[in-house]
């Protein structure tokens, strides 16, 4: 899986908010380590929200291996 990636026309969309207003939500998620920019262009700059699908694909696995912990073996034998 790819990271998340957004551009602020994309987040002004997703929002249905203003162009500016999703800078402003952009610029306080980067301010906050959340997104960072994936170049150094100043238009049509895109930002990643990498640790984001980290911590989403560690919470799949922890669950993944509850469920296979649950699931009961061919041996297990039924009372």
């Amino acid at each position: 899986m790819e990271p998340p990636f957004v551009t602020v026309p994309a987040a002004a969309k997703l929002l249905g908010v203003t162009y500016r207003a999703a800078q402003l939500h952009v610029e306080r998620l980067q301010q906050q380590g959340i997104l960072k920019p994936r170049d150094a262009r100043h238009y049509g700059k895109v930002y990643e929200a990498g640790e984001i699908l980290r911590i989403l694909n560690a919470d799949i696995k922890d669950v993944e291996r509850r469920d296979q912990r649950s699931i009961p073996t061919s041996d297990h034998k039924r009372a």
